[in-house]
């Protein structure tokens, strides 16, 4: 009964503080889609999956909720990639990254999308290519997706490398034990290759 007197007036605040409404876009815990429908006890929310989530009312005032068109349609999402430190003109990519986004349908031309430096980590120069949609009740990762397919098809095509992390290890002193197993794996690969030469 507590419950269900908790959802009755969440549902009031909701609406009075429009805070949701139906038609607008939001992602709450692992659920993203539109709402449907506002009702005493809970929010119908349509997911892109084409189910229908009902999440309880005062989840939205307890825990908070994502609206991705509460003001605006238009929003911003985020393309990341790195790429090797063999590559020379980090503008030229930055800029050709930017180009290469407007490629996608759904990508706005303006705002422009923007690609900006990041960091320079361990084993990349990593990037943040931003771009805006207006449609996000089509959904975010799909277009994201098709982003950072472009950005894979145009590294490719300026032949820069997409590099992973890589370790050198450097053993300075060991057991005697793992020395005598070292030595012994040594001595009988230089065996086996010496048979191998005399077969030959």
């Amino acid at each position: 009964m507590q419950r269900t007197v908790s959802n009755f007036f969440a549902g009031f605040t909701l609406i009075a503080d429009k805070s949701i409404k139906p038609g607008d876009v939001i992602e709450i815990e692992d659920s993203y889609g539109w709402v449907t429908a506002m009702n005493a006890r809970y929010v119908t929310l349509r997911t892109r999956d084409g189910t229908a989530h009902l999440v309880p009312n005062d989840k939205f005032i307890e825990e908070g909720v994502v609206n991705w068109s509460h003001d605006d349609r238009v929003v911003r999402l985020h393309a990341p990639f790195g790429v090797s430190y063999e590559t020379r003109d980090v503008r030229g990519l930055a800029r050709a990254a930017e180009e290469r986004a407007l490629t996608i349908d759904r990508v706005l031309k303006t705002p422009a999308p923007r690609c900006n430096l990041m960091e320079f980590g361990d084993s990349s120069i990593n990037f943040d290519l931003r771009f805006w949609i207006n449609d996000p009740a089509n959904g975010s990762a799909n277009v994201r997706s098709d982003v950072m397919m472009a950005i894979w098809d145009m590294l490719h095509e300026m032949n820069i490398e997409v590099p992973f992390p890589q370790r050198d290890l450097h053993i300075k002193s060991a057991p005697d034990g793992l020395k005598m197993v070292s030595e012994t794996r040594a001595e009988a690969l230089s065996t086996a290759g010496e048979s191998n030469s005399r077969e030959e």
